[in-house]
């Protein structure tokens, strides 16, 4: 059980208090299901001001509670001992804004032997809206004098159902020897639902937020470590993701704006010098790709950190980021 209570001072003058419950069960059924349920109560009451006048940000109402209730059940089933194992589980939940939620999941794991492991897994994820994105209005750029003038307002929508995504994964473990290891995973993403804005008037322009796409993401996910010698430790990591979102005429956005959100490659690679027992120093770097929407160029970052452990309780360290720039 948990009380959380809010208070902070910007565009708006938010109180916000969160009464938080939950439960948690876990036992054994004959001898090759492990169960493991739950429930959870979570109830919200806030009041959310606008300080400035006229007020960039307004949430109508000012004054809201609203409560979210859960329930969640798995079971992870032993097919045969040590070597395979079937995970099936769902969440349900209920909430103010897109009423019902079911969010079921399935695992799959094999252990050929005790080096390696495969899993593949499915599941249903679900974003339900904020209270800003149902309720807010906000004043989000002005028009300029030859056009007008005048703000460009923006609306949410009490109608915005969930974002919802399928995720297909699979993955592959492998430890060949004691001083080499390596993993992957694959994954295939289905979205609907992704919100976006429309124009609800030409002018002066008012937008609304609204389920505006569809879409799939896919890519792949590989790291490895070797240990190079007993005083030397080497670890990469790199991933690749693609994003295609259907077209739809009536969003303010192209879905290339959203698309071109997420960094296509990205690689990180960490060398660990044990100098001696008590020095330690590390490098890392790491590669991060274009951002078109963002107008961010692809760029390289290194990192480096030399520590000191005088005795047993003490660490003093000396960290350098972003050193290339």
């Amino acid at each position: 059980v948990y009380y959380d209570r809010t208070d902070r001072r910007a565009n708006i003058d938010q109180n916000v208090n969160v009464l938080d419950i939950d439960f948690q069960h876990r036992f054994p059924v004959a001898c090759n299901h492990n169960i493991i349920w739950g429930l959870g109560y979570r109830r919200y009451w806030d009041t959310l001001r606008p300080q400035l006048t006229p007020p960039i940000i307004d949430i109508i109402p000012n004054v809201r509670t609203y409560e979210l209730a859960s329930a969640f059940l798995q079971d992870e089933v032993t097919i045969r001992e040590d070597e395979l194992y079937f995970t099936l589980g769902t969440k349900i939940s209920d909430n103010r804004f897109t009423d019902f939620e079911v969010q079921p999941s399935a695992r799959l794991l094999w252990l050929p032997n005790q080096r390696s492991a495969m899993w593949a897994a499915v599941s249903r994820a679900v974003r339900v809206p904020s209270r800003s994105e149902i309720d807010g209005q906000f004043i989000t750029g002005q028009l300029p004098p030859a056009a007008g003038g005048g703000p460009i307002l923006l609306f949410g929508n009490l109608g915005l159902d969930a974002e919802d995504m399928i995720a297909y994964e699979v993955g592959y473990r492998a430890a060949p020897t004691d001083w080499f290891s390596w993993d992957v995973a694959t994954f295939y993403n289905v979205y609907e639902k992704l919100t976006n804005f429309r124009n609800l008037q030409p002018f002066p322009p008012v937008l609304q937020l609204f389920n505006a796409f569809h879409g799939e993401s896919y890519g792949f996910e590989i790291s490895s470590q070797v240990q190079m010698a007993c005083w030397w430790r080497i670890s990469g990591w790199y991933s690749f993701i693609r994003l295609d979102l259907n077209d739809n005429p009536t969003a303010v956005q192209p879905p290339s704006t959203i698309e071109h959100r997420v960094p296509t490659n990205q690689a990180f690679v960490m060398s660990t010098l044990n100098l001696t027992d008590d020095i330690d120093f590390a490098v890392m770097a790491r590669y991060v790709d274009v951002l078109p929407s963002e107008n961010v160029p692809s760029y390289i970052a290194m990192d480096a950190r030399l520590a000191w452990r005088p005795n047993q309780g003490t660490e003093l360290a000396v960290v350098g980021q972003n050193l290339l720039d």
